[in-house]
């Protein structure tokens, strides 16, 4: 238990050093949605997989209904405490969440279309429209992320002095002898 208790601790650490430095290059909120989202939900998965594999259907649904209402509540509420009060380095008056347009749309559509597929149940054609709207999801976040990445270039050229798009070339011209 405590080798296991080790390799989760070492993991974790190598997941967070990792993640560090990828979003040097991709960006902070591109590297949460994917490679943090993915990783820590990675466990439910398993639970799902394995209970619909089992037949133990409540099981599977009731985990991935469960774990998603309890980041929605539980998760966001811890998260908002610690970030607009003294249990936070830098103490925030609130939360801006104006660069998460992308994902307030996904979550309202995700519920929306959630809810109405629940209520005659679900069945294999409604696993096809959950996958296609993770995939546009990280389609749509993949192109957000190269434009947020676009517009901070041309301003650190703006800043620099140099027009945006154009390089600025030295030329070093030496003297005949």
């Amino acid at each position: 238990m405590l080798l296991w208790l080790a390799e989760l601790t070492v993991a974790s650490f190598l997941l967070a050093y990792g993640a560090e430095h990828l979003s040097k290059k991709y960006g902070a909120k591109f590297v949460g949605r994917t490679l943090w989202s993915v990783a820590t939900i990675l466990p439910e998965i398993a639970i799902v997989i394995y209970a619909a594999a089992g037949g133990f259907y409540g099981t599977a649904i009731g985990a991935g209904l469960g774990s998603n209402l309890l980041m929605m509540t539980l998760g966001l509420s811890i998260m908002l405490l610690i970030a607009t009060t003294r249990l936070s380095k830098a103490p925030l008056k609130g939360v801006d969440v104006a660069t998460f347009k992308l994902d307030k749309i996904f979550l309202l559509a995700t519920a929306v279309i959630s809810a109405v597929l629940f209520i005659d149940g679900f069945n294999f054609i409604d696993g096809f429209i959950f996958a296609a709207m993770f995939g546009a999801y990280l389609v749509m976040a993949l192109m957000e992320m190269r434009a947020e990445k676009k517009v901070v270039k041309i301003k650190q050229e703006k800043e620099a002095g140099n027009n945006p798009g154009h390089k600025v070339v030295k030329i070093e011209e030496s003297l005949p002898e």
